[in-house]
């Protein structure tokens, strides 16, 4: 095969458009996922920023609700042992 200036080349019509449209249609999905991904990072940075933000916050407020599970406990346990001590 020789390639100069009277080369020529044909194409289907019908080709050409269907690559055309898978092209856009690449094109379209890598964009939306793009953008999808980009969000998500936004968000995991806003998350981060607040995580840091109240770190000692969150500690006490986990501290405390186990403290008071643990209190409800002993006031179970101190009503068993009472109510037990008055049946005998």
């Amino acid at each position: 095969m020789k390639l100069d200036d009277k080369t020529e080349l044909k194409l289907n019509i019908k080709w050409v458009v269907q690559l055309v449209a898978f092209i856009v249609t690449l094109v379209y999905g890598y964009a939306k996922l793009d953008s999808r991904i980009a969000k998500l990072e936004h968000t995991l940075d806003r998350i981060e920023v607040e995580m840091l933000n109240k770190p000692q916050d969150v500690k006490q407020d986990t501290q405390i609700e186990r403290l008071e599970r643990d209190v409800e406990k002993a006031q179970d346990n101190i009503l068993k042992i009472l109510s037990t001590d008055e049946d005998c």
